[in-house]
């Protein structure tokens, strides 16, 4: 279960670190979610608007997936587990780029899943195969002979 919380909601409800991850850029601007600070700037002082943020942070995430994609992988996996991850960052007021970030995340996990799920019916599909190795919707070779015999076919002259 993934979610995302203000650092001082985090505090109050006490929630074990282990369970958090600070996506902030004050804090951790390593992470992987993080934004460069001078985008969150940019937004409190009125320059970006919520929506041209949006646009940009979630351009920025896959622009991040796709480089290294490594880097996401353990927060999908920590999520998927029993615990909930809580994303949190300092943000005070309004929209935070952590709510994003959890969106991000979600779709990102559907996606992977429906990917996978897709794989593995293609192998099905691929795998099924009657005796000797044939696939089940190619007849055997003595079959093909038989009715090539039993009913030949017609020669066409050219003369």
């Amino acid at each position: 279960m993934l979610n995302h919380l203000s650092q001082r909601e985090a505090d109050l409800l006490e929630i074990p670190a282990v369970n958090i991850q600070s996506v902030s850029p004050y804090v951790n601007p390593g992470h992987v979610l993080a934004p460069p600070r001078h985008w969150l700037e940019s937004l409190a002082e009125g320059e970006y608007s919520w929506a041209f943020f949006s646009l940009r942070y979630k351009t920025m995430l896959r622009d991040r997936f796709r480089d290294t994609p490594e880097r996401f992988m353990p927060l999908l996996e920590t999520a998927a587990g029993e615990e909930p991850l809580y994303l949190t960052c300092h943000c005070m007021a309004g929209h935070c780029h952590a709510e994003l970030a959890v969106e991000f995340l979600g779709q990102l996990r559907g996606t992977l899943e429906n990917n996978r799920l897709r794989t593995r019916q293609r192998k099905v599909r691929r795998g099924r195969t009657g005796p000797g190795g044939r696939s089940r919707n190619v007849p055997p070779r003595q079959l093909i002979l038989s009715s090539l015999i039993e009913h030949p076919q017609p020669r066409v002259s050219n003369g």
